[in-house]
């Protein structure tokens, strides 16, 4: 889990097959956004801004931007 810069999203990894993340306005309990990262553990995520994020596993570092 990590939380944007202004604290106003959270950043959570799931444990299903595809290590699927997903973005929440947490304050307002609502999903923003959700998507697949792939089939190995995610080991840990950051943010770099308010729409882009990064996350590692043991083999890739990978970065993605919210959209909309």
């Amino acid at each position: 889990m990590a939380f944007s810069p202004s604290g106003n999203k959270l950043l959570t990894v799931g444990q299903d097959e595809y290590h699927s993340v997903a973005i929440y306005d947490w304050q307002n309990q609502v999903l923003l956004a959700s998507n697949k990262v792939g089939p190995d553990r995610v080991l840990d995520c950051c943010w770099k801004d308010e729409q882009e994020f990064m996350t590692v596993d043991a083999e890739f570092v990978r970065f993605h931007k919210q959209n909309g």
